[in-house]
């Protein structure tokens, strides 16, 4: 057995015990009292993590080593998702004094297993490859948790910004409020219809008095809105249209003239009898 795969036997044999001490070595550091399952649990991630190292650096290629860091990430995947509102700094702050630490431990690791310094250096060079795989994988991670939480939030803003709102008997108002892109008026589509017939509406008035913008895009899917409640027999009422509005429909070559449209909800109200 060569000195490498000795070295190899050893990290696997002790990665529990190796493990404690980058883990003790961490906690000391802080200034805050870590809870013992977060302890135990990050030992038990440490541990895992030895072993990998222990098993890859009898591996010369590196994207086999890539291919079985990335099998251990996936264990943990879930896991180690970043808490919601967490910034990217918490994930890459502690990575220097870990690389630090393991780099020494290796160090002593080598010179007890009398490894030559191209050995040496080649375990060195296998660590820091698979911390900073850790480490894209981690704020990798990290972005697409983002995302998904800002779409999350986008949607329920969304919702909220486009509320249909029962008034009478199979009446309700939709106030349209702020500006109105693509993907606002194309949920006005997807989720205010299945929503109106939910309510059982017959007359359904769309206030356009709070909009601030509106683009051509924007005002064509309103438009189609429109059209398609007009084929479920809903009737649709329009106040609130302003000169911008207007010519906007112009543009996109739908005309304001066939659709019923009063200056506020109030008049329209009126005029349904209510």
């Amino acid at each position: 057995m060569n000195s490498v795969s000795k070295v190899s036997e050893y990290l696997i044999e002790n990665a529990n015990t190796i493990a404690v001490e980058v883990v003790e070595y961490n906690i000391n550091k802080l200034e805050f009292e870590v809870p013992e399952a977060v302890r135990n649990y990050t030992i038990m991630f440490q541990t895992d993590f030895i072993k990998l190292l222990g098993k890859v650096i009898t591996i010369e290629d590196n994207e086999k080593v890539a291919s079985e860091f990335n099998k251990w990430h996936k264990k943990y995947e879930l896991q180690n998702r970043p808490a919601t509102g967490a910034k990217v700094s918490s994930i890459v702050a502690p990575y220097a004094d870990v690389r630090l630490f393991f780099n020494k431990r290796l160090t002593i690791i080598s010179k007890n297993h009398h490894l030559s310094i191209d050995e040496a250096a080649m375990i060195q060079s296998r660590l820091n490859y698979m911390l900073d795989l850790g480490l894209t994988k981690a704020i990798i991670d990290f972005e697409t948790h983002t995302e998904e939480e800002t779409k999350k939030r986008r949607a329920e803003i969304l919702k909220l910004a486009s509320p249909v709102v029962p008034i009478h008997n199979g009446i309700a108002v939709l106030p349209l409020i702020g500006s109105i892109d693509f993907e606002r008026a194309e949920h006005l589509f997807s989720i205010t219809v299945p929503r109106i017939s939910e309510l059982r509406v017959k007359t359904l008035i769309i206030d356009f008095s709070g909009i601030v913008n509106i683009d051509t895009e924007a005002a064509n899917h309103i438009f189609n809105l429109y059209k398609v409640l007009n084929l479920l027999g809903i009737r649709v009422v329009f106040t609130g249209i302003r000169p911008d509005l207007a010519s906007k429909s112009v543009s996109i070559g739908s005309s304001l003239t066939a659709i019923e449209s009063y200056t506020n909800v109030e008049k329209a109200l009126n005029h349904i009898g209510i």
